[in-house]
């Protein structure tokens, strides 16, 4: 209906209908960011910041590039034809989704008086802050559970090696490793961000500091050879989201922009460190090939293949219950390696059993389990969420810079475990892994304050 142009010999692809709406998007998304955070004192807030990735930058920024002609030049090895209609309508679909997320945040905001559901939310925020104020009364005893937890990953990264012979990306490895694939995926996936997103509040907050940051190191060095780079760089992202909320809008620019650079530069050397140059094209493109139509933000590209593969039947919840029993393995549940979201859309799209599944985006799961209800339901109960844990971030008043780093650390940590309860049924285990050890902290440090009484 609406005609498709291209711009800068392939470089851009866009709709023009959708082109006009992405701009009204971007700019609403500025002023918002403009008069409801910036002009309120805060550098970032917890909405605008939650909504900067996965919203602003990977559904309206990037999506331009979302089906440029550059990329079938660049990934000429898949028979998808990134088809601008399918890369519309995956636009589509998670614009309805984050259009519901506005509007829970809206529902939020008429009513944010004091609730059973508001109290559901901060419930599991506030059980949070007190198993981080255990661990930091307890670093010790942390930093020995972080040690073993290292030991093991080093014992698992080990076997991979003299297993596969490889001695880089053995995430690839483990994928297709049994009982294997489940332990790295606790200890190292899971595991690993969790102890150096803690130990990132600890060293924040202690004086004793070598000790965490040798701590920190050995997980570096294990995740750079597994070859995880968001697992990798996501503690240290959510550290620095949070280091700017509580900084609110003091001048810390220059810090911030280090920072990123630092963790931008961390991010393409693992990307490069696990690359086989034999079988990549990423050595034979630019940066900007790689940044625009590489792996690293193609949420919308990813969702339209698997529309444009998707043969209409909607799973109906069958990927939710692949999800809560995500504790078995799928090599020993023949529904599980059926229904798991990414075994799923790897048989739709024609990807190998060993691949980590396509990155659809937010909406991509619920989409596909209950259609356009899913995508709205979900966006409600999320956008209400969101909203919710921003105000207490705001309203919450505490005696040191310490306390409110505390809170808002535990904030971000919930917000991750509703997001892959509502949107990544597949990631469930990640939730259970999170909530696991949360409890294992407060069961283990307030047994040992006990006989020390």
């Amino acid at each position: 209906m609406f005609e498709t142009f291209d711009f800068f010999n392939g470089y851009l692809k866009i709709n023009a209908l959708v082109g006009v709406l992405d701009v009204i998007l971007i700019l609403h998304f500025l002023l918002s960011y403009y008069f409801r955070c910036y002009k309120k004192g805060y550098l970032i807030d917890l909405w605008h910041g939650s909504l900067l990735v996965v919203y602003f930058l990977t559904v309206l920024v990037f999506y331009p590039f979302m089906g440029a002609d550059r990329l079938l030049d660049l990934r000429f090895f898949y028979n998808w034809s990134y088809s601008m209609p399918f890369i519309d309508w995956a636009w589509y679909i998670n614009i309805l989704g984050f259009m519901a997320v506005f509007l829970g945040g809206f529902c939020f905001f008429i009513l944010k008086r004091k609730n059973t559901f508001n109290n559901i939310i901060l419930w599991p925020v506030k059980k949070c802050e007190y198993a981080i104020n255990r661990i930091l009364q307890h670093e010790n005893q942390f930093l020995l559970m972080y040690q073993i937890n290292n030991f093991i990953c080093a014992y698992l990264l080990f076997y991979g090696i003299t297993t596969s012979g490889l001695f880089v990306n053995l995430r690839v490895f483990f994928m297709t490793a049994g009982i294997y694939s489940a332990l790295s995926n606790a200890f190292i996936v899971v595991g690993q961000p969790i102890f150096l997103f803690f130990s990132l509040i600890a060293l924040y907050v202690s004086k004793s500091r070598l000790k965490i940051i040798l701590q920190i190191i050995f997980s570096v060095i294990i995740l750079n050879i597994y070859g995880a780079r968001s697992t990798l760089i996501y503690p240290f992202v959510s550290f620095l989201f949070g280091y700017i909320i509580i900084n609110k809008n003091k001048t810390i620019f220059k810090k911030i922009l280090i920072s990123f650079l630092v963790l931008t530069v961390v991010f393409f050397a693992v990307e490069q460190y696990r690359t086989d140059s034999n079988t990549s094209y990423m050595f034979s493109y630019s940066l900007t090939d790689r940044v625009l139509f590489g792996n690293n933000i193609a949420d919308i590209r990813d969702f339209g293949v698997i529309l444009e593969c998707w043969d209409g039947k909607y799973m109906l919840g069958r990927n939710i219950v692949a999800g809560i029993i995500s504790f078995i393995p799928k090599e020993y549940s023949e529904f599980r390696h059926t229904w798991n979201t990414s075994s799923y859309t790897n048989r739709l799209v024609g990807l190998s059993d060993s691949h980590p599944g396509m990155r659809g985006g937010l909406f991509c799961e619920p989409f596909l389990s209950f259609g356009y209800l899913g995508v709205i339901s979900t966006g409600l109960l999320y956008g209400y969420i969101l909203a919710a844990l921003d105000h207490f971030s705001k309203q919450c008043c505490f005696p040191s810079q310490k306390h409110f780093l505390i809170f808002i650390m535990s904030l971000l940590f919930i917000k991750d475990i509703f997001a892959y309860i509502l949107f990544q049924s597949s990631l469930l285990w990640l939730a259970y892994l999170r909530i696991l050890f949360l409890l294992l902290c407060v069961i283990l440090f307030s047994v040992k304050l006990r006989l020390n009484r």
